[in-house]
């Protein structure tokens, strides 16, 4: 890293560039992250390392930010452009130095009130932080109709309440750290759910660290609205033409929604079938208990399936869980029959859909508790306010791309 004294004695140099944010929606530009570089004799070079070094004193990174904000929103403001500038805020220096009010006096000299309307200011590192702090923070920056984002979330540090709690604008996920093989899978579990959180309090998600073709797909599977990364556009010191990556990004998600529509006929082709096999047993044992009926279908799915049980429309298990042990034997549980799973948040409504169509119904998957396998369960009503619950075993869904 460069010398942090000489960065700061010759702040004057720093250049700011700016990477472009993409929206899923139109595919267009509709603002830019602004990323503070310095000429060297090698050329330009990132000040990332300078921003995030703990060793350098918060009156060196302040002086320099506040050319980078300077010079940053001149130039947007100059070159008239309408969608937002994303600015990085240093929580430690901003709560050090206590300079938030200059920071918008700063913003009023170059712009106006007027600009205000136009920034993003993203906070990283903000959970290291009393999170009053933080609220209080957000609260004065957005009684100025500034735009407030959560920078660099990741699986490690995607605390729910505290995302609720501060009630961001933008919530900034870096799917290029956060993406690890080792994790992966808990992590598109945990995109989910942050997927879903985002929309219930409002903020826009954002992915950035889009570097290959696999992260945009993750990315736009989970509901990001905004996109940003070197795939898509690598930041450079003037800005670019809105729609100069909307024919590359039609195509491949293009390419994603086609994926995506075939998984879905192949798993609406399997629910069929699995529905007609159901029905074919069921009307031949009609007469039988539910223990019997859920153990008759066990053997007539296997080895589909590892686990079946039988419920009542309200929740209580009827039958048994008929489970395939280690040795390939289907065995009777008898702990689970008359258990309550009504208090689960799909199960009544799914139940009242499979009633209404007469179908069965294909669950996302999801981790399974008892054997931590990725997997799906298939439902289907089978008629007396009774519904048959198969969980598909993990072989059999790690086989089948379109159900993974």
């Amino acid at each position: 890293m460069m010398d942090p004294l000489d960065i700061v004695m010759n702040q004057e140099k720093v250049v700011p560039f700016f990477q472009p944010i993409f929206n899923a929606e139109q595919q267009l530009i509709v603002g830019y992250e602004v990323l503070a570089h310095f000429p060297t004799k090698e050329g330009m070079v990132s000040l990332q390392p300078f921003f995030s070094d703990p060793t350098v004193p918060v009156e060196y990174k302040w002086a320099v930010t506040e050319v980078v904000y300077q010079k940053a929103c001149q130039k947007f403001k100059s070159s008239a452009q309408e969608g937002l500038l994303f600015l990085n805020v240093s929580t430690d220096v901003i709560l050090s130095l206590d300079v938030h009010e200059r920071m918008i006096e700063l913003f009023q000299e170059l712009g106006g009130d007027e600009f205000l309307q136009h920034l993003v200011l993203e906070f990283s590192t903000i959970f290291d932080y009393d999170i009053e702090n933080i609220k209080r923070l957000f609260q004065y920056f957005r009684s100025y109709n500034i735009k407030l984002a959560i920078d660099d979330v990741s699986y490690q540090n995607s605390s729910i309440n505290r995302f609720a709690f501060l009630e961001p604008e933008i919530i900034k996920v870096n799917i290029a750290v956060s993406y690890d093989q080792d994790v992966g899978h808990y992590y598109r579990e945990v995109l989910d759910t942050m997927g879903l959180f985002a929309r219930k309090i409002g903020s826009t998600l954002m992915f950035e660290g889009i570097s290959e073709l696999s992260h945009l797909h993750v990315a736009w599977r989970h509901g990001g609205s905004l996109l940003q990364g070197h795939y898509l556009q690598r930041p450079y010191e003037s800005f670019q033409t809105p729609d100069c990556q909307r024919v590359k990004l039609q195509e491949m998600i293009g390419s994603f929604i086609r994926f995506e529509q075939n998984k879905i006929r192949e798993q609406l082709t399997l629910t069929r079938e699995f529905d007609r096999r159901v029905q074919k047993v069921n009307q031949q044992k009609l007469q039988e208990d539910a223990d019997t009926l859920a153990e008759n279908l066990a053997y007539q799915f296997d080895p589909e399936v590892f686990r079946v049980y039988i419920c009542y429309s309200d929740g209580y298990q009827r039958s048994a869980n008929w489970i395939k042990n280690n040795d390939g034997k289907w065995v009777a549980d008898e702990n689970a029959k008359g258990k309550n799973w009504s208090f689960r948040p799909f199960f009544l409504k799914q139940t009242l859909q499979m009633e209404k169509h007469r179908t069965g119904i294909l669950s996302d998957l999801y981790h399974d508790i008892e054997t931590n396998e990725r997997i799906r369960t298939y439902s289907c009503p089978i008629g007396q306010g009774m519904y048959v619950y198969f969980d598909l075993a993990a072989e059999y869904v790690y086989e089948r791309d379109w159900l993974l």
